[in-house]
């Protein structure tokens, strides 16, 4: 699964020559806590919050005459609309940040993906919300796994430190729970038709 296809595409940004106060009108109006900011060329040079914003106090006249540019966050890191969401991913923990500017080959901006986008697709991937058949088995064994459910549609599997995940499609729910249970220690098995 590709950024492209976990960002959100309706991105609210602000131009870098705008002030604090119409940054924090598109916010507010947007209901968005950070926003990017951009060039001319809509490239993406920086980030800004509504902490950053509410850091200057409410004085009318600060916030009309200071420039987003002068409290934006410069450090600014953007991933690509072809990375993977695994990459993203470390790209959001390595840095401590769940909001991301997303740019085509060209650096544009074509969107923002979170952490709340990156949870989402998660859930996807795994299939939580959809129907079916899911275990948790005690190991590593995809290949034994899948062999002892040959007759049953796998839709997902992966595996983390110490177990497997197994996502599957079976008119059998009882044979399959039997034939797992007999060849591996099943920490979690449920139909959800």
């Amino acid at each position: 699964m590709y950024v492209k296809d976990r960002m959100n595409k309706k991105v609210v940004f602000v131009s870098e020559n705008l002030s604090v106060a119409k940054a924090l009108a598109a916010m507010n109006e947007s209901n968005h806590k950070r926003l990017p900011v951009v060039d001319a060329q809509n490239k993406p040079i920086g980030v800004i919050d509504r902490r950053s914003i509410d850091a200057l106090g409410t004085a009318r006249f600060v916030l009309a005459n200071t420039k987003i540019t002068d409290i934006m966050d410069s450090g600014l890191f953007k991933v690509s609309e072809e990375m993977l969401v695994e990459d993203c991913a470390l790209v959001m923990k390595d840095n401590k940040t769940g909001f991301l500017p997303v740019v085509d080959k060209n650096g544009i901006l074509t969107g923002v993906i979170t952490s709340y986008d990156m949870f989402k697709g998660l859930m996807k991937l795994m299939d939580i919300k959809g129907e079916g058949c899911r275990c948790i088995v005690e190991g590593r064994e995809i290949g034994k796994i899948t062999e002892v459910l040959s007759d049953c549609d796998i839709r997902s599997i992966y595996t983390d430190e110490e177990n497997t995940v197994v996502k599957f499609d079976t008119n059998d729910f009882e044979n399959a729970k039997k034939k797992l249970e007999e060849q591996f220690n099943v920490l979690y098995i449920k139909n959800r038709f």
